[in-house]
């Protein structure tokens, strides 16, 4: 079962991380919103990671390091989007947004616009209007993501790069100089039909590697992928009722096919 378009959880840096390497799940109630810009196409949606009230229901992952910073998860482990009885819609506006923004309806598939959200200095706001079982918050600020970064390794190519599972894989890139562009995150993700692995870097660093213990994850020499660069911000909200509520937000800078060797 693949992820839903948006990525959220692709998205999620953070969450459900314990203090020592290995597996660890989510606790408590905890739901991720996301919205994606990819070229002039923007996707938004939600995920819930964990639900305490539906016998612990949660996501589990497993993380390298103490700072979370590479993620694996089995994409059929995922909670997703179980029905919520009451419902519920929740709002991203501002940006480069229409003046009545882009609506999240719970029960329902993620929404698109063919259109851009973000931009150099632009500001989005969230909040939750009602439902999804959460209590009211919001309005809360979401920076946009730096707008563009120029990818430099792996190379770009539209054929299958080859991902060798015993070694790193390395990433590379450069700043693209845009005034009001704030530094943000750099998120490098490659999925599977059954496996994601998502490694988060600094955008100063310049550089960051994929572990190849976590590449050996996403399945046997043949399989089949793809591998994607964005870059990310995240807001984490503590609310009423035990609940953990992620906003993250993220512009596609690089997508192309992979195979395992």
């Amino acid at each position: 079962m693949r992820r839903a378009a948006v990525l959220f959880a692709g998205f999620l840096a953070m969450a459900g991380c314990s203090d020592d390497d290995g597996w660890s799940s989510y606790d408590d109630n905890e739901i991720v919103f996301g919205i994606t810009q990819k070229g002039t196409t923007t996707t938004a949606g939600y995920e819930y990671l964990s639900l305490a009230h539906r016998g612990g229901w949660s996501t589990d992952v497993m993380r390298a390091g103490t700072d979370g910073v590479c993620i694996h998860e089995t994409l059929d482990r995922r909670i997703g989007k179980p029905n919520v009885g009451d419902g519920g819609r929740a709002r991203f506006s501002g940006g480069l947004l229409p003046p009545a923004g882009l609506v999240v309806n719970a029960n329902e598939d993620d929404v698109k616009l063919d259109a851009a959200a973000f931009g150099p200095g632009k500001e989005l706001v969230f909040g939750v209007d009602e439902g999804f079982a959460l209590p009211p918050f919001g309005p809360i600020p979401l920076l946009s993501p730096r707008t563009a970064i120029t990818v430099t390794a792996p190379a770009a190519s539209t054929d299958e790069l080859p991902v060798d599972t015993t070694k790193d894989l390395g990433f590379a890139w450069t700043v693209v100089d845009t005034p009001n562009d704030a530094p943000s995150r750099v998120m490098t993700s490659i999925d599977t039909d059954k496996e994601e692995v998502r490694c988060f870097f600094d955008e100063d660093a310049t550089s960051g590697a994929m572990p190849a213990s976590f590449l050996a994850l996403l399945g046997a020499a043949g399989t089949k992928g793809t591998l994607s660069v964005a870059t990310h911000r995240q807001v984490t909200v503590i609310a009423r009722g035990g609940w953990t509520i992620y906003v993250v937000a993220a512009i596609s800078q690089r997508e192309q096919p992979i195979i395992l060797r």
